[in-house]
């Protein structure tokens, strides 16, 4: 026995010397795309392949001209043929354009166990999305495709739509952004709100699930939902672009077995992923008119009001009195700024304090801004403190508004304290302060006493101390189960795989009579087969599930449970009236029962 394992030993040392070894020279990069002639709606596959590397290089992927949307995915290859080793690490990206023309990838610079290495640039020719070419056709080429199959018609894109085209400086522009699909959408990702020079923009809440109608387009029947809604608020005047949104769908490319799997979210059928870039829109600025403008007016736009109050009308000499102005209203909230005050001789003025709150109701932006003006007067007698001017422009009216918070008077009264404080500069909270006693020190230190020593020899010193160790010995047992366990997302996923589930049945619970009862029941046993295999939920089909159950040794039987429970609760969100107290609370017991089936194979 102990020879045998001499000569394996020998024969090992033997197979290392002899072997190959690769060195950082012997490192070879390249970089390629599956396609380099696309148009916006497409997607590319860019590959970073390291030659005779043993490990990733540390990088970051920057391009100007395209997003990444997914990536960096990474894979290791390591072969032995005719006694030479070859290995390699690949690197993917998938990156869609942001505009069309021919666009440049690199060259990259990757650096690798201390060398640099740079790669030959490629070129990628970017064309317009056909929906956009459609929409510059004239309108008589519009009128000869109205006749045209539906079968020649844009089978999903965006449209984004202005409530005006003409607007002013500051006042609100809601686009809508809508989704027009002949095919079944699973799901959709918006990639960023569109780059706008020359807007600031607030987003509108829009429904995680939109409400689905038709229109006709052309002469072809489309599904039509509104995904976003933005208000943007133009900061100067002329010709500004609003440029497309793109947007990432998942469609739907085989027939689906469900007859309620109409547009979002079906667990059913083959998908495919494609990139749509709506349409961008030009606005028409115009400038504010100069004739009628107030000396006041800042930039506000749109309707306010204004109120005001005094914190008190009698105050003594050099004591605070602050003066509270509101206004409120529909408009450019976020821009407008403190009006200027001319205050009389007698009186010190700080500067206000703002408040400012803002959000989005009946799609217009509404709030208030808060001034609190803290003035101090320097003498007795009758003063009048200055009135707050506020000017709007009503792009309604096409008029300039000016609102007056009016002239406020106060009594001062003298001091009745032998020192006056005096000087500028002080703040609200330092005038209180210094008409207060000074604090002084104690000049009296107190009694002192010996701490007590019998306290180290009592128990609840020893207790306190062993519980030190355990907090001690936790964390660093802690520690080390994070470093092996923590970072490991497949084993996290597996091991809250059960505990992910009851919860989406809890919140199915929590919607009974609505659709979203029958999605949170499909979450619960597609989410805890996702996570029991580490595959995102989104990402399984029926044949996915049949062939991850199959996989896992799961009786036929089972697996026809599951796929009927996913058929009726497709049917259940698409058909909710179909379905009552009884059937609901069945459907959740099923659900309890299939997971905890499933967890005995998974």
């Amino acid at each position: 026995m102990n020879a045998l394992r001499t000569i394996i030993g020998i024969t090992c040392l033997i197979f290392l010397a002899t072997s190959p070894i690769s060195a950082a020279d012997d490192v070879r990069v390249s970089v390629s795309v599956d396609q380099n002639d696309i148009t916006m709606n497409e997607q590319i596959q860019l590959e970073i392949v390291l030659e005779n590397a043993d490990q990733f290089p540390n990088f970051k992927l920057s391009l100007d001209k395209f997003s990444i949307i997914s990536g960096p995915a990474k894979s290791s290859n390591f072969q032995w043929i005719n006694g030479e080793s070859f290995s390699s690490k690949k690197i993917i990206y998938t990156i869609a354009p942001l505009e069309q023309g021919d666009h440049q990838i690199g060259p990259l610079t990757i650096n690798y166990d201390g060398q640099t290495y740079t790669t030959d640039p490629i070129t990628i020719h970017v064309s317009t999305s056909a929906r956009n070419q459609a929409q510059g056709q004239s309108s008589q080429d519009q009128q000869s495709n109205q006749t045209s199959s539906s079968g020649e018609q844009d089978a999903i894109f965006i449209e984004a739509t202005a409530d005006k085209t003409t607007a002013y400086p500051g006042e609100q522009i809601t686009v809508t952004y809508r989704l027009y699909t002949r095919v079944s959408v699973r799901n959709y990702s918006i990639e960023g709100l569109p780059d706008a020079v020359g807007f600031w923009k607030e987003d509108i809440a829009t429904p995680s699930n939109p409400r689905l109608t038709q229109e006709v387009v052309n002469g072809v029947r489309y599904n039509k939902a509104i995904i976003k809604k933005v208000a943007y608020f133009p900061t100067k005047s002329g010709q500004l672009t609003i440029e497309p949104m793109p947007v990432t769908v998942e469609i739907q490319t085989s027939r689906s077995r469900s007859a309620f799997d109409n547009f979002f979210r079906s667990p059913f059928g083959r998908s495919a992923t494609k990139r749509l870039v709506g349409n961008a829109l030009t606005i028409d600025v115009q400038p504010l008119p100069g004739e009628g403008k107030p000396a006041s007016f800042t930039g506000a736009v749109g309707e306010f009001r204004l109120t005001s109050s005094l914190d008190t009308n009698v105050v003594k000499v050099d004591e605070a009195v602050g003066l509270n102005v509101t206004v409120s209203g529909v408009g450019n909230i976020p821009t407008i700024t403190v009006p200027s005050l001319e205050v009389p001789e007698g009186l010190d003025m700080f500067d206000p304090e703002v408040e400012k709150s803002n959000r989005v109701e009946s799609e217009k932006l509404r709030g208030e801004v808060a001034y609190q003006y803290v003035f101090i007067p320097r003498r007795e007698g009758e003063i009048s403190l200055p009135s707050v001017q506020f000017s709007y422009f009503n792009p309604k009216t096409k008029r300039y508004t000016t609102l007056q918070s009016g002239a406020k008077t106060v009594r001062v009264v003298p001091l009745d304290q032998p020192q006056r404080v005096t000087g500028t500069g002080y703040s609200r909270e330092e005038v209180k302060l210094l008409n207060m006693d000074i604090r002084y020190l104690k000049p009296n230190s107190g009694q002192f006493r010996q701490a007590d020593s019998s306290y180290y020899s009592t128990w609840k010193y020893y207790g306190l101390l062993i519980l030190s160790i355990f907090i001690i010995g936790g964390s660093v047992g802690y520690r080390y189960w994070y470093e092996e366990w923590g970072q490991d997302t497949a084993y996290l996923r597996r091991k809250n795989a059960m505990k992910h589930a009851q919860e989406h049945i809890k919140q199915a619970q929590s919607n009974k009579g609505d659709p979203e009862y029958f999605s949170q029941l499909a979450k619960s046993v597609l989410g805890f087969i996702g996570d029991k295999n580490n595959i995102a939920e989104n990402a399984l089909n029926t044949e996915d599930v049949k062939a991850v159950l199959q996989q896992n040794q799961v009786p036929a039987g089972t697996i026809q449970q599951v796929e009927a429970f996913l058929n009726q609760c497709d049917a259940g969100r698409f058909a909710p009236a179909k379905a009552g107290n009884a059937e609901e609370d069945s459907m959740a017991d099923q659900a309890k029962s299939l997971v905890k089936t499933l967890n005995g194979y998974l």
